[in-house]
């Protein structure tokens, strides 16, 4: 992985149950977090990738979105899990000034503190669309 990539899809070992609930809520292992080291690895050697999608990941508590590549300009979390002290997505237009869309897809503990981080501006407009095949809508911010 380098400066040609573009977008990337990060695919975790999170499972679901049949009622679209993770297998595991509490107490998930090192091993099954995604290392913050993976993300680091991407912001210093893909500095130009313009999306990133995250599906069935698991999110520890030191990750922030200070890890990713500067250059995005879409983030996709999907199916995935926050093991947080504080919302992760604190600040992320901040952080990431070139992001224009953040898809919110399937998430299973997005609270409101995490809407009112994300929803930090008058600027930052969103949707919300069902799809009958998912346990919970999906947030697009932009």
């Amino acid at each position: 992985l380098g400066e040609h990539v573009d977008q990337l899809l990060i695919c975790g070992r999170l499972k679901f149950d049949k009622n679209c609930k993770p297998r595991k809520e509490k107490f998930f292992k090192s091993g099954e977090l995604l290392p913050t080291y993976v993300l680091s690895y991407l912001r210093t050697n893909c500095q130009k990738m313009k999306t990133l999608t995250l599906d069935k990941c698991v999110l520890g508590p030191n990750t922030t979105t200070t890890v990713f590549p500067n250059s995005l300009e879409k983030l996709v979390i999907r199916s995935t899990i926050f093991v947080k002290k504080s919302s992760f997505f604190s600040d992320i237009w901040d952080l990431l000034p070139k992001l224009k869309e953040l898809r919110i897809e399937n998430i299973q503990n997005f609270d409101k503190n995490d809407c009112y981080a994300v929803l930090s501006s008058l600027n930052i407009d969103f949707d919300v669309q069902f799809k009958n095949q998912d346990a919970s809508p999906t947030f697009i911010f932009y």
